[in-house]
């Protein structure tokens, strides 16, 4: 008999949205539901290769549950595969420590606690410049608050958000005013991205060519328009769109996931044979679901997750949990890892270096060429992410997923020169150096008159982030070739190359600042 061969859905995209329209009508029962243009583009953007037609009707059911007044918007839509456990993790849910702080209101009172530091610290940056507690504020937020903060998102991923004191003040803004409760606009979900890109790009470049680290009027006015902002757009929209698709820092902590420790997930069995309601995204009648319109049964948002933790407390199966995993191996471990972020961590790989750079020598020179250059980071990173799956792989094999694991590899080899760039603005380290006793091992390698303990600070994490990248690269090009693609080795070695070129300026660099100045 003849035999009809039917091409995979994402050969016929102009049967996507007839489908997707029938599988509504079959899942909205009397309600009657529309997609909304964005939710549309989202549809037609995913390659359904992890279950062709069926997963395109699974999205749909799903989107048709979290439809708001008749209307199913791009963050509803959900597709590819769900979330894996690594060979090594460990669950954090059972663990007495969570457990008490999930309890009650203990975690939200921490919020509050920490909220209220910040806006202490804000107000006297403000209020009193001139005087030792404003000077030592200025010192807490450029001398123990960022270098913690560039620490624990390689360590822990995003843990500083889970009490970010712009978060509590947004939602402090909006129980104050009730809210208006718009669904998010389409220019934010397409150009959150960017504008999160300039906006970490320009709070660098402030802060070098205003010498906040000096000056605390200006820090303070930074941190207020930065709280200022969370408010805004708290009060103007749902949920919390401000970590989710504008926050520069939050959106670093995002690129850092992947290779961090700590993962929220929920659990595909329990899922699909027990949860009908999805509170985890939805939210129930006493307490809010996700607040960044992240489910976390779905490893292609992951990144999105901001470890609020409320899908924790709100699921009724005990799906979704907090993991402990060993570092980096979801890079190359994770099934489904999104490319989304790549724009991102390639423009922020190439800013660490030039920031670093400009603070510790004088081959950049004036404000205006370190604006031109930032400028140039953010343009440079763009374009790699569009041409790297082509240059590393043959045929742009992979794509997507390509770019984004080597987004989150090279974010790893980026926060060396970040971490070196922040080190230098803790008190502690000034004056400081490392003298060794005669006869010392060691003498060979550190100077007579002693090294500046910064300087060997800065160094190892410049040499851990290479050491780390390079592992995760090594690993990323071996998953392909199990996959069946065909690297490309002249242009793997090109990246090698390129990441040692760049940790070999970064050492210099740190090196040329801490030498005598003539």
């Amino acid at each position: 008999g003849a035999v009809l061969e039917l091409p995979a859905l994402a050969e016929r995209r102009q049967d996507i949205l007839d489908l997707a329209r029938i599988f509504l009508d079959e899942f909205g029962g009397q309600q009657e539901l529309r997609f909304n243009r964005d939710a549309e583009h989202a549809l037609l953007s995913h390659r359904y290769r992890h279950g062709n037609v069926q997963e395109l009707r699974e999205a749909v059911k799903l989107a048709a549950l979290f439809a708001e007044a008749g209307e199913v918007r791009h963050e509803h839509i959900f597709t590819g595969p769900k979330q894996e456990g690594l060979s090594t993790e460990i669950d954090l849910t059972r663990s007495s420590a969570l457990r008490w702080l999930l309890k009650g209101s203990r975690l939200h009172a921490l919020r509050l606690a920490v909220f209220a530091s910040f806006v202490a610290v804000t107000v006297l940056c403000l209020t009193a410049a001139s005087v030792p507690e404003g000077r030592l504020s200025n010192a807490l937020v450029w001398g123990l608050w960022e270098p913690a903060l560039i620490l624990l998102f390689l360590v822990a991923g995003r843990v500083w958000c889970t009490v970010c004191p712009l978060a509590t003040a947004g939602q402090v803004a909006k129980a104050l005013t009730g809210g208006m409760d718009r669904s998010p606009p389409a220019w934010m979900k397409k150009g959150g991205l960017l504008i999160a890109s300039a906006g970490f790009a320009g709070i660098i470049w402030i802060e070098q060519v205003f010498h906040m680290t000096s000056r605390p009027h200006a820090t303070g006015y930074l941190l207020a328009a930065l709280m200022g902002l969370a408010m805004f757009f708290a009060v103007v929209y749902q949920r919390e769109v401000w970590c989710r698709y504008l926050c520069p820092l939050g959106m670093l902590g995002a690129s850092l996931t992947a290779p961090a420790v700590l993962q929220v997930r929920a659990n595909a069995s329990v899922c699909g044979t027990n949860c009908k309601t999805h509170e985890c995204f939805k939210g129930s009648a006493s307490q809010a679901g996700c607040s960044v319109f992240h489910h976390p049964l779905y490893a292609s948002d992951s990144h999105a997750c901001k470890l609020c933790l409320n899908c924790i407390t709100v699921c009724p199966h005990g799906s979704a949990r907090l993991y402990l995993r060993m570092p980096f191996q979801a890079v190359w471990g994770q099934l489904g890892l999104s490319g989304a972020l790549a724009p991102f961590s390639l423009s922020i790989f190439a800013l660490s270096l030039v920031m670093l750079v400009y603070q510790e020598t004088l081959w950049i020179g004036r404000p205006v060429t370190l604006s031109a250059l930032a400028g140039l980071c953010v343009t440079v990173g763009y374009g790699l992410s569009a041409v790297l799956p082509k240059f590393l792989v043959r045929g742009g094999e992979g794509g997507s997923e390509t770019t984004g694991r080597i987004g989150f590899a090279l974010m790893v080899l980026a926060w060396g020169p970040l971490m070196a760039y922040q080190l230098k603005n803790i008190p502690l380290f000034r004056g400081l150096t490392l003298e060794l006793s005669d006869g010392s091992p060691l003498q060979g390698i550190i100077p007579s008159g002693g090294m500046p303990l910064l300087l060997l600070f800065q160094s190892a994490a410049v040499l851990a982030a290479l050491a780390g990248a390079m592992l995760v690269l090594w690993k990323v090009r071996r998953r392909l070739q199990g996959e069946g693609a065909r690297p490309q080795s002249w242009g793997w070695g090109v990246l090698y190359g390129a990441s040692l070129v760049y940790a070999v300026i970064a050492i210099v660099s740190v090196a040329e600042g801490a030498a005598p100045q003539g």
